[in-house]
């Protein structure tokens, strides 16, 4: 339990700290960008996508042994999962950038599941 407080923090630090851009995951809102003295640009919200996951806590390894799955395993590769993929979207379809990401987790005694939400804006 430990670990998953330190993660959601170093996850806060990094929200305040993130740039909108097509490699860069933004957990916050989008945000005004100034073009000059006068005008403002104002990002539109144009595509919103959902993903979820299921990992089992017990996996079989190379041998056919059972093995503990920790959370922070399941998390990373969930996690990497959406920052590929989003990232792929968000280039092919000529977007700016990636924004509103929410990821969020429950488990029970067999399995960690995570759905994650994201939204791309022009």
């Amino acid at each position: 339990m430990k670990n998953i407080k330190i993660l959601f923090i170093i996850n806060l630090i990094f929200i305040t700290n993130l740039f909108a851009d097509c490699k860069i995951l933004n957990f916050g809102e989008v945000q005004k960008s100034s073009k000059g003295f006068f005008k403002d640009e104002i990002p539109k919200i144009v595509d919103y996508q959902a993903y979820s996951s299921a990992k089992p806590r017990l996996v079989k390894d190379n041998k056919g042994e059972y093995q503990f799955k920790t959370f922070i395993d399941s998390y990373n590769e969930f996690f990497i999962y959406i920052r590929d993929i989003s990232i792929k979207t968000c280039e092919t379809n000529g977007y700016k950038g990636i924004s509103n990401l929410d990821i969020k987790f429950s488990t029970d005694d067999k399995t960690y599941y995570f759905t994650a939400t994201l939204n791309y804006f022009n």
